[in-house]
């Protein structure tokens, strides 16, 4: 997540500069959707792998794994893929705001 913020201060960052349409911030706007997918995946997998590792030296039958999916990671990874997907349209909107800037 201080990945997620750092890329979203750096995108807010160019934004109070006026650059809305510009490359950078698209790209900076995706670094905060990856980071929110990764914080997502990381997120569900981690209580997984820490009760195979915290139980690996048990004797049998007394091992644990623990599976499960949080509303939290849900609704992390749903906002990563709208995030990802106002970059996309944003970097459209980038590409054409340079191509209007050549006519001018």
């Amino acid at each position: 997540m201080a990945y997620t913020l750092w890329q979203a201060g750096r995108c807010f960052a160019l934004f109070a500069q006026g650059h809305h349409f510009s490359t950078t911030a698209v790209t900076h706007l995706r670094g905060v959707a990856v980071g929110m997918f990764a914080a997502s995946v990381v997120g569900a997998v981690s209580p997984t792998v820490l009760s195979v590792a915290l139980s690996w030296g048990m004797p049998p039958g007394l091992g644990a794994l623990v599976m499960g999916v949080t509303s939290q990671a849900l609704m992390l990874l749903l906002f990563a893929a709208l995030v990802w997907h106002i970059a996309e349209v944003m970097r459209q909107a980038a590409a054409l705001a340079e191509e209007n800037a050549q006519f001018v």
